[in-house]
């Protein structure tokens, strides 16, 4: 895109010829759409974007909004409400561990109770 120098995505075209993605369009513009050419940009292949931090999804550039859906690469706040930032696919390894961990709290609370009993004079 000539405005935003991204690819081109949902091509506008201006009354003057000019082509750009339509989130560039100027409030007022008059433009059309390129139906063919939309078509075709949607069919390039293309990485996913987070390919930096490891994901190897190759797809075409229309399937890679859904991808990101599911993406396990996306940064997320930590479902726990913690306050950390992770990438999506390591959510349910940080629940289980916290599971895990509540679970033996919980065993140790009640090993504590009933030693007290033991220890407790009539």
């Amino acid at each position: 895109c000539p405005r935003c120098k991204g690819i081109l995505r949902e091509l506008c075209i201006s009354t003057d010829g000019e082509q750009f993605c339509s989130c560039c369009k100027k409030e007022r513009e008059q433009t059309h759409p390129n139906i063919h050419v939309n078509n075709m940009i949607l069919c390039f292949k293309c990485y996913c974007p987070l390919i930096s931090r490891g994901c190897d999804w190759l797809g075409t550039l229309g399937d890679c909004e859904n991808h990101l859906d599911t993406c396990g690469y996306v940064q997320e706040m930590c479902k726990l409400k913690c306050g950390v930032v992770l990438q999506r696919r390591k959510q349910n390894s940080k629940i289980e561990t916290f599971n895990q961990i509540s679970q033996e709290i919980l065993s140790l609370q009640l090993n504590v109770k009933q030693l007290k009993k033991h220890t407790e004079y009539p």
